[in-house]
């Protein structure tokens, strides 16, 4: 009985070694995987306002053109859904493949990518500016809007202290605002420049404001006493 049970487990024994011979040299079978995935992050739709061109393909350069894990055609198809109107339409003939996304880009880069058109359109946009009321609210608006083309213009190379743009602004303001030389300018002698005359812009609406918190401060003291 002995002898027949150490044949029974020995013939056990050679089975099990023999099966886990066999299943170490089954390759395990790995999952498909996708190769690539569209990041998460909401990027602003471009309807072909030249102006807004440059911030929208720094942001689809940064989190799509430059992505590794993307292929061409997915980089084209996420290019498509964040085009809309007359830049959707310009690409509209392209079919959806690997090689037209490079050419898709060419296309946009050639029609919204001009540098010399995009320096045009922001300084027809600081002449076009509406006159601002001297006010804190239409101030501040003001300044925000002209700092907004003017860092962009800087962005594509431009000195913005040459003498065409500060007139362009000052005619933009009250008279209030920039008839002030004593604050403006240290001496008569100084010359403004684009840079020197937004700072004294920002410091009189600060100033401004400031003077309107005190007031309201002073009006809530005057109720309760």
């Amino acid at each position: 009985i002995k002898l027949e049970r150490l044949k029974i487990e020995g013939e056990i024994k050679t089975m099990t070694e023999k099966s886990s011979k066999e299943n170490a040299s089954i390759l395990p079978i790995s999952r498909p995987t996708i190769s690539a995935k569209l990041p998460k992050l909401e990027l602003k739709q471009f309807d072909g306002d030249i102006l807004k061109w440059q911030e929208f393909w720094d942001a689809f350069e940064s989190t799509i053109h430059n992505n590794e894990r993307l292929r061409n055609v997915d980089r084209f198809n996420y290019l498509r859904v964040q085009l809309i109107g007359q830049a959707s339409e310009a690409i509209s003939g392209l079919d959806l493949t690997n090689e037209n996304y490079e050419i898709a880009v060419k296309l946009l880069h050639e029609r919204y990518g001009n540098e010399q058109i995009m320096l045009e359109a922001h300084h027809a946009q600081l002449i076009k500016m509406d006159l601002a009321q001297n006010n804190i609210s239409s101030l501040r608006a003001f300044y925000d809007k002209t700092e907004k083309h003017l860092r962009a213009l800087q962005s594509l190379g431009e000195d913005t202290n040459h003498r065409n743009i500060l007139p362009i602004i000052k005619s933009k303001l009250p008279g209030t605002v920039i008839d002030r030389p004593a604050e403006m300018k240290q001496d008569d002698t100084e010359k403004w420049t684009v840079d020197g005359f937004q700072k004294y812009l920002k410091r009189y609406i600060n100033a401004k404001e400031e003077a309107q918190n005190q007031l309201y401060l002073y009006n809530q003291y005057e109720f309760f006493f």
